[in-house]
């Protein structure tokens, strides 16, 4: 079997990107990072910003990922009425015609079923597929693997998310600290099965801290990184290895700068490993 091909990704808010000076893009193209993951894209960030950050991303030589969520009311029919904060790169989108992943939540609240948040959920993903083909805007949704957190969430189970795409044109999302932080509890089982790693096509990956937080650097050990990237290119992955790492949480006890460092270093020596098996 040839190697895998397998690209580095970094997430980073729309803010840092759009703002100034903004983002060192040049710096994390040479530490070997080259697709930006803008994240939280919603109905309030503000579609002038999106568009700026993009720009700011393929001027650098870089490729796009969005971090979108799903609009709270699936009504629109247009793109731009279900994703707001998105409306105003779409054309741009349309014109490049390169793929972007696209990660989604499920609905998640503490007033309903699971089965209903589901049915939600697939309801708003269908629009949003039968969008992007009918505009021909090259975006690729991924259903999130979530972190229990409280509310009913169909999707913080592996059978549950992929149960979430079955039937629809959409792929996984693989969070890594997500799956881990949920089988630490004892909640799902530590290693995903065969069907849920061959229906991934995009992943957030980030270790968990001391006190059980999650998106911290990959310097924890906590997280089986390796483990989990061989399991996607024994599948055949060629996707994203996208860090997902929140900086503001382990600042004081990790220098962000050099957590980052170390991370996309841990990461090419895993695709490293990956292909050479």
């Amino acid at each position: 079997m040839g190697a895998t091909v397998m690209r580095l990704g970094l997430s980073r808010s729309v803010e840092e990107l759009a703002g100034v000076p903004g983002a060192p893009l040049a710096q994390w193209r040479e530490w070997g990072i080259p697709v930006i993951e803008l994240r939280r894209v919603d109905e309030e960030t503000p579609p002038e910003e999106v568009t700026r950050a993009a720009r700011r991303i393929w001027s650098a030589g870089l490729a796009l990922a969005i971090h979108a969520r799903l609009p709270r009311m699936a009504t629109g029919a247009t793109l731009g009425k279900l994703f707001l904060g998105l409306s105003g790169v779409l054309p741009e989108l349309r014109e490049r015609g390169e793929e972007v992943a696209v990660p989604i939540h499920a609905y998640a609240a503490r007033a309903e079923s699971e089965s209903r948040l589901a049915a939600q959920t697939r309801e708003a993903v269908r629009r949003a597929v039968d969008a992007a083909e009918r505009e021909e805007v090259p975006l690729r949704f991924a259903m999130e693997l979530n972190r229990v957190k409280g509310p009913a969430d169909p999707s913080v189970t592996y059978e549950g998310v992929l149960a979430l795409v079955e039937g629809l044109p959409a792929g996984i999302c693989w969070d890594f600290g997500h799956g881990c932080s949920n089988a630490r509890r004892g909640l799902l089982a530590a290693t995903p099965p065969a069907a849920f790693v061959a229906a991934v096509t995009h992943t957030h990956i980030h270790d968990i801290g001391p006190s059980g937080e999650t998106h911290w650097p990959l310097t924890q050990g906590v997280v089986p990184v390796d483990a989990y990237v061989a399991m996607l290119a024994s599948a055949g992955y060629g996707g994203i290895l996208n860090l997902e790492l929140s900086e503001e949480r382990y600042a004081g006890q990790v220098d962000p700068a050099e957590g980052l460092r170390a991370s996309i270093e841990r990461l090419r020596e895993c695709v490293k490993r990956a292909n050479r098996c």
